[in-house]
């Protein structure tokens, strides 16, 4: 590269960071751009800064604006990450969707400047820090508390994701390419709140209520956990189904729920999806965990549920909508003006697509004007809730903050 200039302030953890985002080895990224895999290494540890020509085909070949690379990437401290479904995951498919949500996580830090966000509430639990020490009574009692706290109705949650936004999470939802990965989260030291990730490939919006349920229980129950624990397949193993318990609890409170359930034939449980949202695997799961099924009966039951093949499509999951997120769209949308609109974006330095992705906004290219970039749920989106189109609006943002 003699009599190239070089790229002063080409920051290599960019690099590696985009890389990973797109699920590319240093090979193939390498063959990508003409260069030898040691070179390629060697610009990633810093050790070399490639010359302006590579820098920009770098850029041209990831898709990404050029000031990404050359700005500075975001401290994200060792918070564990907490996955729904995390045994049959690669850890490229790990590290390219926890990438993304990093991605919000910087997105959100000038958002946060300008418009405060709902203040997470969460209730005040006195639960172990310990995860084998939680009890499944802790647990049961831990979603009545959250339901209590958050003021939900005694039956089926309409619309969960707009309640988490609500009370202080931020959730996006991409295409993770990995049908294993079905959610995940973490808690953000930067921003202060949790971040939910829904994979956007997943077809049964019954089942990715669940997930959503999953990843709330993770925060609540288990934000204190140890990164380095969740390597143990022993204690991922029980946290998991710990958080699967407080999914199903939130979603599904045992009086109410109990109350609606006359029979326990699959047949019954499907005439509850419509109103419940909740997948029939998931009701049946319940009904056998409080006991209500017998270990006998659930067999059977088990059996013609595969027989029936709900295990890969259930009836009615072509019919109850995905929930949306709309917060962080939501929340730029506040600031209004094209001005302010053009400022905040031109502060992250992503690429359109991926910011649009992330925050929320309808596909396109981003413009200054608000009514053609971001997604409003219309009426019918609103009415597709059990719980009144209120939902949608009552969300306490509070007035954009003022500029000194």
């Amino acid at each position: 590269m003699t009599g190239r200039p070089p790229s002063p302030g080409f920051r290599g953890a960019r690099l590696r960071e985009a890389r990973e985002a797109f699920g590319l080895t240093i090979v193939s990224l390498a063959d990508m751009l003409g260069l030898t895999r040691q070179g390629l290494a060697n610009y990633e540890s810093g050790e070399r800064t490639p010359a302006t020509e590579i820098a920009d085909r770098i850029a041209e070949k990831l898709a990404m604006p050029r000031r990404f690379f050359f700005s500075e990437p975001l401290d994200l401290g060792n918070e564990p990450v907490f996955y729904r479904s995390l045994a049959a995951a690669t850890k490229t498919a790990r590290r390219k969707a926890e990438q993304r949500l990093s991605w919000l996580e910087e997105a959100l830090v000038p958002i946060e400047k300008q418009v405060e966000l709902p203040m997470v509430n969460l209730p005040k639990l006195r639960l172990p820090l310990d995860p084998s020490e939680l009890s499944d009574e802790d647990i049961e009692d831990a979603a009545a508390a959250v339901r209590e706290h958050w003021e939900l109705p005694d039956g089926p949650i309409g619309n969960l994701v707009e309640v988490a936004e609500r009370h202080g999470f931020v959730v996006t939802r991409f295409h993770m390419d990995a049908p294993t990965l079905d959610a995940f989260s973490r808690w953000s030291p930067t921003v202060g709140r949790p971040l939910v990730a829904l994979n956007s490939g997943k077809g049964s919006a019954s089942r990715q209520r669940l997930d959503t349920a999953h990843e709330i229980g993770h925060q609540i129950l288990h934000r204190h956990v140890d990164a380095s624990a969740l390597r143990k397949p022993a204690i991922l193993k029980s946290i998991e189904a710990q958080a699967f318990l407080f999914g199903a609890a939130l979603l599904m409170p045992v009086d109410s729920f109990l109350n609606d359930v006359d029979s326990t034939s699959l047949e019954s449980l499907k005439a509850l999806k419509a109103s419940w949202k909740v997948s029939i695997g998931a009701m049946l799961m319940r009904l056998v965990n409080l006991n209500i099924v017998s270990e006998k009966d659930s067999k059977y039951l088990w059996r013609s549920y595969a027989m029936q093949g709900f295990r890969r499509a259930e009836p009615l999951d072509d019919v109850i909508e995905h929930e949306v997120p709309t917060l962080a769209a939501r929340a730029v949308n506040t600031l209004g003006g094209a001005q302010a609109l053009s400022n905040i974006l031109s502060s992250i330095s992503l690429s359109d697509a991926l910011t649009e992705e992330l925050l929320g906004l309808r596909a396109g290219p981003i413009t200054p004007s608000v009514a053609a970039v971001f997604h409003i749920p219309d009426s019918r989106e609103r009415d597709r809730a059990a719980e009144p189109a209120r939902d949608a609006e009552v969300l306490p943002f509070r007035r954009p903050l003022k500029q000194n």
